[in-house]
């Protein structure tokens, strides 16, 4: 029996028969409501899924180049990273948008998805990474911390008493070396090769990893000397060619606990105490995690240098005191609100301390001075010779009474017990001449935006330095100074021109007081005295230092009949940059029956100790869609993750490219968040929040930003980022976190595909879900553009049809 019904209404029936099918189909899956799918949210899951469609590679990041934008994998070698890169974090099924910075030399948790290109497209942080390891770059020789050269070995030599085993993972090789052999290694036509008792055993370009026989074994570096001689090393080592292929690199990799076994006792002897090496312990663990989240030597593949360019590494052999300490402080680290602790620290203060941003400068702006820290601040460690319950104050930016105060040898202080209290170096005008002449070069070109030239209009200007230096030096005089009366800028008038050193480094790098620098045709001597003897020890004179001891210094020009210079003399105190804790100054206040939190707090106010398992780092969040379709709105939450402190204020910078969108406001997600204050100018938007009475801390989502995508014709990449987080606690305590940002495209529809509205060239529940949503408009819409690709029979409206047409499309 045939249908009476005409074919066309049979097709309509037919196609509103499916509409009623999926619709149930969803209905029964969800529950009782149709979930509201809009265009954004349907084409951003579905970029998603296509750019995670490739398999990801798992392999252990070896290191990272954020400026030549490439990241190195354990096997894959050197990829290169899109332009258009995104960097995620997952934990279960919460993403945070993340960048390269979070990215972590020697992390075994990141995926790398791969473009069509074979560039990294996009990077996936499973869950956290952890930080107990270390990678340590091991240098050739540690007394020149200016000369990265040495992290280049043109010959390792390698033995252990207990045997050990080098493995060529990539070709899957193995040797068993027995024990008390030596093996050396050296670079070959562009190959490492191995020689053992003369033979050789292997050439390859791999890399190579050295593992001791057991977890308590040392690997003995024979081909490097140490002040203890031939160091032993815990842990791992890896072996590999430098870029040049002519030379060799050696990392340590090993537990940041064994690590500290070879820290403590090399930046502090056990004499110093159970208690000051306790305080050590903590500072030296908070500072190599510093070093580690900053990615600071990411290029090179290791986490911390073994010299005092971070901080000293086996140099002196374990000893069982200093191992107490470690352990009696196992996992200890400092923060100040929800971030690490900045823990500098250093030999000896001369009776001050300096500000930080008066020592460094902000390496991401070149900035100096660099950005304030509250904790890290220029103060007396003198006491007053009136009442030694008080500090000594002076006037640290008077010339002479920093004179008076460097050449006076009976004040006493927190570092009085050190014969670097004070000290004192005469050169002739002769050797002045030669080691600036030699060293004002050598810094411009380590340090040129700091080596500055005074220009005919009388400004100091960065520009290439005459080849005979400042010439013939005639006046040289301290142009500033910090708050602790350490020298931040010194200029050298010369004949062939006048010119400012800057920062603290530089200056000691240029006027370096030994035989060889100067020229001198005898030893050049340092004077030093403890403090409160009034008179130099003879007997502990020093010859031909490395550099000057401290940037916390006076001198005096001595100028013969006709006025012209014929000696300088420096009067200064302390050794070491003079940020953060004093070594001896520890050393004495834990004699005076201080514990190791009072003395770390002395020298990091405010300090608050915390375990490092349990730290992590406060980070800024966005979330959003990574495409959306022109025209159409959309927004973004902006939130923090592993705030640890309580904050009850937050003022928050946004920025994005207005070539991708227009801002339209803000609302809080939190009812004890309230927005104070916005200011909002077209890319930049700056936030100020309040959370009155309280706190907001763990993770937390606090503002829905809503935004319109800008109508393109074409696909339009951009970012919305977060460029500036401080946070302010209960405490007063100001804090920055790590910054975020998402990465945007503004799609347009593909064309010759009517109904296909969320891009991926097939008819799905994406598309219905669109039809759906702007059901009833027509062509006289103002959004028309952007959504007429669901009037499927381009009949100048979205009705019923369309829907049902779709509808039949998804069956087929």
């Amino acid at each position: 029996m045939t249908s009476s019904l005409s074919f066309p209404l049979r097709k309509k029936m037919h196609a509103s028969l499916a509409v009623m099918l999926l619709c149930g189909t969803i209905l029964t899956g969800i529950g009782n409501g149709l979930p509201a799918a809009y265009a954004q949210e349907g084409l951003a899951s579905t970029t998603a899924a296509n750019s995670s469609a490739s398999v990801p590679i798992r392999e252990k990041v070896m290191a990272k180049n954020a400026a030549a934008k490439t990241i190195d994998l354990e096997f894959k070698g050197t990829v290169g990273l899109s332009d258009t890169l995104t960097v995620e974090q997952q934990f279960g099924s919460t993403v945070i948008a993340k960048s390269l910075s979070d990215v972590m030399v020697g992390a075994e948790n990141v995926d790398v998805y791969l473009g069509n290109d074979g560039k990294a497209a996009k990077i996936v942080i499973v869950g956290d990474t952890p930080l107990n390891r270390m990678r340590v770059g091991i240098r050739k020789d540690i007394s020149n911390i200016a000369d990265m050269t040495q992290i280049d070995h043109p010959q390792i030599n390698m033995k252990s008493a207990q045997g050990y085993r080098i493995k060529d993972k990539t070709a899957s090789r193995q040797f068993d070396i027995t024990a008390g052999t030596e093996v050396t290694f050296t670079a070959g036509n562009g190959q490492i090769v191995i020689t053992q008792n003369g033979a050789e055993l292997l050439r390859t370009v791999n890399r190579l990893y050295i593992e001791p026989a057991s977890v308590d074994s040392l690997l003995q570096v024979t081909s490097i000397t140490r002040a203890q001689g031939k160091p032993q090393y815990r842990g791992v080592f890896e072996l590999f060619l430098n870029p040049a292929k002519d030379k060799l690199r050696l990392i340590n990799e090993l537990d940041i606990e064994k690590y500290l076994y070879q820290v403590v006792p090399s930046e502090m002897p056990s004499s110093f105490g159970l208690e000051a090496l306790k305080a050590q312990s903590i500072a030296a663990r908070t500072y190599a995690l510093t070093d580690y989240l900053t990615s600071r030597f990411a290029d090179r593949g290791f986490h911390i240098d073994d010299s005092t360019l971070s901080q000293v590494y086996n140099n002196t052999s374990e000893n069982a005191l200093t191992s107490q300490a470690v352990d009696a402080t196992t996992g200890k680290i400092m923060k100040n609100g929800s971030q690490l602790v900045d823990a500098r620290f250093y030999s000896t203060s001369g009776g001050y301390g300096a500000s930080k941003h008066e020592v460094w400068h902000d390496v991401e702006t070149n900035q100096f001075p660099g950005t304030p820290l509250p904790y890290l601040t220029g103060r007396s460690y003198t006491y007053d010779p009136a009442n030694n319950g008080n500090m000594l104050n002076i006037n640290t930016s008077n010339e002479q009474a920093l004179n008076a105060f460097y050449k006076n040898l009976n004040y006493k202080g927190y570092d009085s017990d050190s014969l670097y209290f004070r000290w004192k170096v005469s050169l002739t005008k002769s050797e002045l001449e030669k080691t600036v002449n030699k060293n004002i070069l050598l810094r411009y070109a380590a340090d040129p935006l700091f080596i500055l030239t005074k220009d005919t209009n009388g400004s100091f200007v960065s520009k290439p330095i005459p080849v005979e230096g400042a010439g013939t030096i005639s006046n040289m005089y301290v142009s500033r100074r910090g708050a602790g009366g350490n020298a931040m800028e010194l200029v050298i008038e010369g004949s062939t021109g006048t010119f400012k050193i800057v920062k603290e480094f530089n200056i000691r790098f240029t006027i370096r007081p030994n035989k060889t620098d100067t020229g001198s045709a005898t030893d050049v001597l340092a004077y030093r005295a403890k403090g409160g003897a009034g008179a130099y020890d003879q007997a502990a004179t020093l010859k031909n230092p490395s550099i000057l001891y401290s940037a916390f210094l006076t001198f005096d020009l001595i100028r013969d009949g006709s006025g012209n210079l014929s000696e300088v003399t420096f009067y200064g105190g302390g050794n070491g940059h003079g940020v953060g804790m004093s070594q001896f100054g520890a050393q004495m206040l834990g004699n005076l029956g201080w514990s190791y939190d009072r003395i770390l707090d002395a020298y990091y106010k405010g300090m608050q100790l915390t375990d490092l398992n349990a730290f992590r780092q406060p980070s800024a969040v966005l979330t959003g869609p990574s495409s959306v379709l022109t025209g159409q709105p959309f927004t973004v939450n902006f939130g923090l993750h592993s705030v640890t402190s309580n904050v009850y204020a937050q003022d928050i910078t946004i920025e994005y490219n207005t070539d991708i969108a227009d801002y339209v406001s803000s609302t809080s997600m939190k009812p004890s968040v309230e927005i104070v204050t916005e200011k909002a100018v077209p890319g930049k938007i700056r936030l100020i929040l309040a959370s009155p009475g309280n706190a907001v801390n763990g993770d937390a989502e606090l503002v829905k930003l809503s935004f319109l995508a800008k109508t393109v014709t074409q696909g339009t990449y951009g970012t919305i980022s977060v460029t500036g987080a401080m946070l302010g606690d209960d405490q007063g305590r100001e804090s920055q976190v790590q910054l975020a940002t998402l990465n945007v495209t503004v799609t347009t529809p593909p064309p010759g595909l009517p109904g296909d509205s969320n891009g991926d060239n097939k008819f799905s529940i994406g598309d219905l879900s669109f039809a759906a949503a702007h059901y009833g408009k027509n062509s006289s819409s103002p959004d028309w553009n952007q959504i007429k690709t669901a009037d499927i029979d381009s009949s100048g409206n979205i009705d019923i049809s369309d829907i049902a047409a779709i509808a039949q499309k998804i069956l087929e």
